[in-house]
């Protein structure tokens, strides 16, 4: 394990030492801009160098080029002219070419076609016939009578990359006969390169407006025909003004520093000829220089250093190793070290003292600091279990989860280790209901016989609480002047001290307590940790109010809304009773409201015949049968009978009960009723009749 002085010593030396030798690289760093400024500068100058190098190769190859094609062009007006090229004279005119094209190392082959393009003679023999009539040189030689310039383009006889040259071939009379050509072959570029003294790795490459390679040397496998047209050597050639330099990638990566110009200017269509030369050779030369230069300069700064550490050394870290180890010693907590040291009157000296001085006063500070921290941790706590109860209070819906939310944030955010609710119930025992609780309390709590009367039996913590609607401060429990039940459970599940509110502020007014419980002796020595929490009780009995309040003004108005349904009814159906002389319209509107205000599936009006004295079917609502419509009963028969004939309301909250009571109707099973009422319809003392109603799930039918 790596203690605190393992590591300080060693970075508070390094610390030291630092700005000496921060200073010794200080002095070093204008030597080091200038060697890279000037590298920089040279390098961009050897940049310029190598790019005017490429392009100067690259214009000596255009005019050679161009030298060429005007001796080419001479010697064709020349070979026009011959007597041996001509078709007639076919067997004799190859081996005349032949003999001619060996004074001349460029072409890569001669010949001459028929004006209808086929080849009659040619310098390489051939190995099939070959007709040339789609070759642009040969119609533009045809039709304008001069030397003409074709594009590079693979010969169909030599099978090389080769620009053609024609010129029409005429006889004595003028006649046309046929085309003479020449294809000039680009082998004399390579020559060139290798006999103008390129730096190693240099590169020429030929290529065509299309982005086709038509040479490049040295020679690459598969790279000539080869269309680049992403290629940056193409994009910088095809976006420049036909000569220019520039910085790229070559074909095969390697950055390069170019050169390029037009190979030939009189041909239609753009033919460039470019050379490359390494960035590394082109910069080798200043690269090497500044290699030189800097290890000189690090050789320097090394040498400076060590003078660095060797002086520091003796002047400097023998004293402050010993200011290291009291540093130590007050990391590792032991603030009574002190240097021991004398004071000199230099600035290791002064260091010294400051360092004991500062030991002194961070051993007051320290003792004040945790004092202050221990306080603020308990008002950050309860701060923190004020603002979540609040909350809890904000989105409580009913009391009992008010007080089991309460409960869960004094535990789970106040950190607390348990919380209780208990109640004042205003029995004669006076005794305390509990409501809910958290944390390690568990069920036992509830079986507790709490009072908080003036007995023997309001001898404890929560009935002195309620009775003096004081907070209680318990600072240790075990030593509290109270031996009763809640005293002896809440020590028995882990709590030391506790914290009683009073859910009231007057003596007589307190409702209930809520307990806070803590593991550790003397919790609540914070006043305001109390203060705050105190302030939480006060706004948990608020809340407990307003809800009691929102649920008593909920009850009234709900019960002012049923009277005033009810009202409405009676209204509907005096109005029935008064508009119409028709018994069936009145009894409809006495069934529709019935089954409404009573929530009821279905109802039925029986009649009494005062003839027969029998109660027979008149008005229904709801069934989903007829069972009813043919009953007649007579008087004290059945549920309905019995009403009539005592006067009396029946009631049967559950018919699963009494199988049979409803047995006048077989098919009265099939509803599912499980709810009757049966009602005597009286008038000036005299049965009417009967208004029976039935409910297939229980009715709750109260007085009104």
């Amino acid at each position: 394990m790596t203690i605190p002085g393992q590591w300080m010593r060693p970075r508070l030396i390094r610390s030291l030492r630092l700005p000496l030798f921060g200073l010794v690289l200080l002095a070093l760093l204008p030597a080091f801009a200038i060697v890279f400024g000037f590298g920089m500068f040279e390098r961009r100058g050897e940049a310029a160098r190598a790019r005017e190098e490429a392009l100067d190769f690259a214009r000596h190859a255009a005019r050679d080029q161009q030298e060429v094609i005007n001796g080419t062009r001479e010697m064709l007006k020349f070979l026009g002219s011959e007597q041996e090229v001509r078709p007639e004279e076919a067997a004799d005119c190859s081996a005349y070419l032949a003999r001619t094209m060996t004074s001349y190392p460029a072409f890569a082959n001669l010949g001459a076609a028929t004006i209808d393009g086929n080849v009659f003679c040619s310098a390489v023999p051939l190995s099939a016939p070959v007709n040339i009539t789609d070759r642009g040189y040969f119609q533009r030689a045809l039709s304008g009578g001069e030397v003409s310039i074709g594009e590079f383009q693979v010969g169909r006889i030599t099978g090389r990359v080769a620009i053609n040259m024609g010129y029409p071939i005429h006889d004595e009379s003028g006649a046309l006969r046929g085309v003479v050509y020449a294809s000039l072959s680009l082998d004399w570029l390579g020559s060139l390169a290798a006999s103008a003294g390129l730096p190693p790795g240099s590169s020429v490459t030929v290529i065509d407006s299309h982005g086709t390679v038509l040479a490049r040397f040295p020679e690459e496998e598969g790279r000539v025909g080869q269309v680049v047209p992403e290629a940056p050597l193409y994009q910088a050639i095809a976006q420049g003004q036909g000569e220019g330099t520039f910085d790229a990638a070559g074909l095969d990566g390697e950055s390069r520093l170019f050169g390029y110009t037009s190979l030939l200017a009189d041909r239609p269509g753009g033919v460039y000829v470019s050379v490359g030369i390494p960035a590394a050779q082109a910069y080798a030369r200043v690269d090497s220089a500044i290699t030189r230069a800097g290890l000189a300069l690090v050789a320097v700064l090394l040498l400076g250093l060590v003078a660095t550490w060797a002086g520091s050394e003796f002047f400097i870290m023998r004293r402050t190793r010993a200011l290291a180890e009291v540093a130590r010693k007050l990391a590792a907590g032991d603030l009574g070290a002190r240097t021991g040291m004398r004071h000199a009157g230099d600035e290791l000296g002064e260091v010294t003292a400051a360092l004991d001085t500062l030991a002194d006063t961070n051993q007051r500070r320290l003792e004040e600091r945790d004092r202050a921290l221990a306080r603020l941790s308990t008002v950050v706590r309860a701060l923190r279990t004020l603002g979540e109860s609040n909350q809890a209070l904000v989105r409580a819906e009913t009391e009992s989860d008010l007080l089991q939310n309460v409960c869960q944030v004094v535990v789970s955010s106040g950190g607390y280790h348990a919380a209780w609710v208990g109640f004042a119930e205003p029995d004669e025992a006076r005794s305390i209901r509990p409501m809910a609780q958290a944390g390690i309390l568990d069920e036992h709590m509830n079986s507790l016989q709490l009072s908080w009367g003036e007995g023997p039996t309001g001898e404890n913590p929560v009935g002195e609480a309620i009775r003096s609607a004081r907070p209680q401060v318990l600072q240790d429990l075990s030593a509290a002047p109270f031996h009763d039940a809640w005293t002896t459970t809440t020590l028995e599940r882990g709590c030391a001290s506790a914290l009683l509110l009073p859910l009231g502020v007057a003596p007589g007014n307190v409702m209930g307590v809520l307990a806070i419980c803590a593991s550790e002796v003397g919790a609540f020595t914070s006043q305001e940790e109390v203060q705050l929490l105190e302030e939480m009780g006060r706004d948990l009995a608020y809340g407990i109010r307003a809800l009691r309040t929102r649920r008593a003004r909920e009850t009234v108005e709900g019960q002012l809304g049923r009277q005033l349904e009810r009202l409405h009814s009676l209204r509907a159906i005096d109005n029935a009773i008064v508009s119409s002389l028709d018994l069936k319209v009145t009894l409809s509107v006495l069934l529709d409201q019935a089954t409404t205000q009573l929530h009821a599936e279905a109802a039925e009006v029986l009649l009494l015949d005062p003839h027969s004295q029998r109660l027979e079917h008149f008005a229904s609502r709801g069934f989903h049968t007829r069972a009813l419509e043919y009953t007649r009963l007579r008087l004290g028969d059945g549920q309905a009978g019995r009403a009539a004939a005592t006067r009396m309301p029946v009631r049967i909250d559950d018919l699963r009960t009494s199988p049979g009571t409803l047995a006048r109707a077989p098919l009265l099973a099939e509803e599912g009723f499980v709810a009757y009422y049966a009602l005597p319809l009286v008038a000036k003392g005299e049965v009417k009749g009967v208004i029976e109603i039935f409910g297939r799930t229980p009715l709750a039918i109260d007085r009104e």
